[in-house]
């Protein structure tokens, strides 16, 4: 019962895995000590002793927290690796990789490689074209006056990355305010420490240490007449995963959707981050199907790089119009704005999106994820393996 419950509610969460284990081992020992003390009488009293102290040193000055070698970058690259902790949740490291003149900054989790869950070039608030910017786009496709309160939540929060960006180029549009949703308290504290989260906390920004569907179903509905004023979210951006690239499965079912569009104000835009190399991937068709069956169309906009789609979808009778992304469109409404850094990148960036992007709606028949089937885990298996049978050339 012990070797149960030790491990789960007090080694693993309070000392880590690599004191776990190390813990486990050094139990081994002891039946093995008392065979040789009782047994192997005097010459086993002394084999004893003689593991003892070798064991004992060894444990003393074993490093016990978690140990990463840096990835090889591609082109020469370096990888440094700033801090590395276990959390209740997962295996967290921070890691700048320097490359052509370039410094990133990562958050990435578990085995972590060449995926990250908050990204930073140093020195920029733009990302080089990952889909954070897109997700920064978002105020250029709502219906909101200038100068009126703006609202946004980001169901995985991690560093801040939206927010920041949010902050950066809409802070002095619009009255912002942002709730976003971090499930592990080592992500925050290490988004405070190294990346975009305020500290000491500031107004415009809620960050709650929860679940995102749990802090969504927490907010009261945009119809709801309880006197909080608020109106819904305009924007809800959903950028929340486990293991990597797996979504997980609460977060992509239609009954999640449903509940995505309750708080959102009439015109309000979803945006979801999904992993996958081509558009018919399984995981993808799944989500985009789903999220269609709630919102009635969804927009499907490859990215830049590549294993990126985001999806749009809009609290209206229509999808959310990119031909809004055009320059001109822009400049007519916001105006120039040479004063804020980045802004002419925003603006191209924004003139790309029309051209890789496809309206999507619902198709009869087709899977739709629920609370009661939601298979996301294996199709996105499934979506793997087709690709490194593809790599392969099977």
């Amino acid at each position: 019962i012990l070797g149960t419950y030790l491990p789960t509610y007090w080694l693993i969460p309070e000392w880590g895995s690599r004191t776990a284990l190390m813990a486990a081992a050094g139990l081994l020992l002891v039946p093995a000590l008392v065979g040789l003390a009782v047994f192997g009488r005097r010459r086993g009293g002394v084999a004893g002793a003689l593991v003892l102290i070798v064991a004992l040193p060894t444990a003393a000055v074993a490093h016990t927290a978690p140990q990463r070698s840096v990835p090889s970058l591609p082109g020469g690259g370096t990888a440094t690796v700033l801090a590395e902790d276990e959390s209740p949740y997962q295996y967290v490291s921070i890691r700048e990789d320097s490359s052509d003149g370039v410094t990133y900054r990562l958050l990435t989790l578990n085995e972590g490689v060449y995926t990250y869950h908050s990204f930073q070039v140093l020195g920029r608030v733009l990302t080089n074209s990952r889909y954070y910017d897109d997700y920064a786009l978002l105020p250029m496709l709502l219906d909101v006056p200038v100068g009126e309160e703006l609202r946004g939540a980001v169901v995985g929060l991690a560093g801040g990355v939206t927010a920041h960006q949010w902050k950066h180029f809409w802070g002095d549009v619009y009255r912002l305010h942002v709730d976003g949703a971090e499930i592990d308290p080592l992500v925050v504290a290490w988004g405070k420490r190294w990346f975009h989260l305020p500290d000491p906390a500031e107004p415009w920004l809620d960050v709650r240490v929860m679940d995102g569907r749990q802090m969504l179903a927490a907010t009261p509905p945009a119809a709801s007449s309880d006197g909080d004023g608020r109106g819904g979210y305009h924007m809800i951006v959903v950028d929340a995963f486990t293991n990597e690239l797996y979504i997980p499965f609460h977060l992509g079912t239609r009954e999640f959707f449903e509940l995505c569009k309750s708080r959102m104000a009439p015109g309000g835009i979803l945006a979801m981050n999904v992993y996958a190399y081509r558009p018919d991937s399984p995981n993808l068709l799944a989500l985009e199907n789903t999220l269609a069956t709630v919102f009635g169309a969804v927009v499907r906009v490859r990215q830049a790089w590549a294993g990126n789609f985001v999806l749009m979808a809009r609290n209206g009778d229509a999808p959310p119009d990119v031909t809004r992304l055009a320059p001109l469109r822009i400049a007519r409404r916001f105006g120039e704005r040479r004063d804020v850094s980045e802004w002419d990148d925003l603006v191209a960036l924004a003139e790309r999106v029309p051209g890789k992007s496809a309206v999507v709606r619902a198709a009869p028949g087709e899977l739709v994820l629920t609370d009661d089937h939601a298979p996301l885990e294996a199709l996105m298996d499934e979506m793997i393996d087709r690709k490194e049978a593809e790599i392969r050339g099977d």
